[in-house]
């Protein structure tokens, strides 16, 4: 029901459907490895996503004060984050134009901003800006 009419269509070598995706569950990386021209980087770069999912406990440990709950500046990161990610997900189904490249490239970038910078450096700075009082 939430998978592409196209997927059940039966195989047939000598024709391929034009837009052919993923599960939805699976846009969101599918977008950002047609948004990166060398393929051997997208794959690199959907690595990188998975490996920093994997260590967002780990970097979640930094804070003192405790769940992102508390911490304003962190929950506002993860809402533009989540964002991030359902257009990630929307670009993904899209077809290939120019702009949907684009823009997945910018959701790329800032979804690699985001786990790479600001997930692991705004608990250090909320750390010093609400124990400092």
């Amino acid at each position: 029901m939430l998978g592409h009419p196209d997927n059940n269509i039966p195989a047939n070598p000598y024709s391929t459907p034009a837009h052919i995706v993923p599960e939805w569950y699976l846009l969101s990386y599918y977008a950002i490895l047609r948004s990166i021209p060398n393929k051997a980087l997208g794959v690199v770069a959907m690595g990188l996503v998975f490996v920093s999912l994997i260590l967002m406990p780990l970097l979640s440990s930094i804070s003192t004060i405790g769940s992102p709950k508390f911490r304003i500046i962190s929950e506002r990161f993860f809402w533009v984050a989540i964002a991030d990610v359902f257009l990630l997900t929307v670009l993904g189904a899209a077809e290939i134009m120019p702009f949907t490249v684009l823009m997945g490239q910018v959701c790329a970038c800032i979804i690699f901003l985001y786990f790479l910078v600001i997930y692991p450096l705004v608990p250090m700075i909320e750390n010093t800006l609400y124990t400092s009082k």
